[in-house]
């Protein structure tokens, strides 16, 4: 793992309970580890505030609690399919940024991303192994285009 990711630890549901509003907010959900920390720690890095979860159970319990600006999506989770987390969001969340990440074939994640669009989401779709640049950049990009960040914009504009 490069430096630059290695001074970020994994929040925790501590985090995710005590975050501030203010900052616009990502789930990343992963099963393993390594994928997680790393999608964390460059989130973090984006200036989101993150969280992370290894199973669909925790993803749909974090969903519950809060409100995410953003979600990154892995679609082979053990035993589990990333993919009927997709089905389930616009039931529990008003998320506005889905990235849906897998090594699996290109087609089959394009057609995750496309599931998501079709449900009304701005949705991205990564590919494994991951690019952190590419990573970053999709997440700088939907970092941006937040609420949060749309309206910060435009009251610093605004006070110029």
């Amino acid at each position: 793992m490069s430096n630059e990711l290695a001074n970020v630890n994994e929040p925790t549901r501590e985090t995710a309970q005590e975050s501030n509003a203010d900052v616009p907010r990502l789930l990343v959900v992963d099963d393993v580890i390594t994928q997680r920390t790393i999608i964390c720690r460059i989130g973090a890095q984006c200036g989101f505030d993150v969280v992370g979860a290894a199973t669909l159970r925790e993803a749909k319990q974090f969903i519950q609690e809060r409100k995410f600006d953003c979600i990154t999506i892995d679609l082979g989770l053990g035993a589990e399919s990333g993919e009927g987390l997709i089905d389930e969001l616009w039931d529990l969340s008003s998320l506005i940024s889905v990235i849906v990440i897998s090594g699996a074939a290109e087609n089959i994640v394009r057609a995750a991303a496309d599931k998501a669009q079709s449900l009304g989401f701005d949705a991205h779709f990564l590919m494994k192994p991951l690019e952190i640049a590419k990573l970053r950049k999709v997440l700088e990009e939907k970092f941006h285009n937040t609420p949060i960040q749309r309206s910060l914009n435009s009251l610093t504009a605004a006070g110029r």
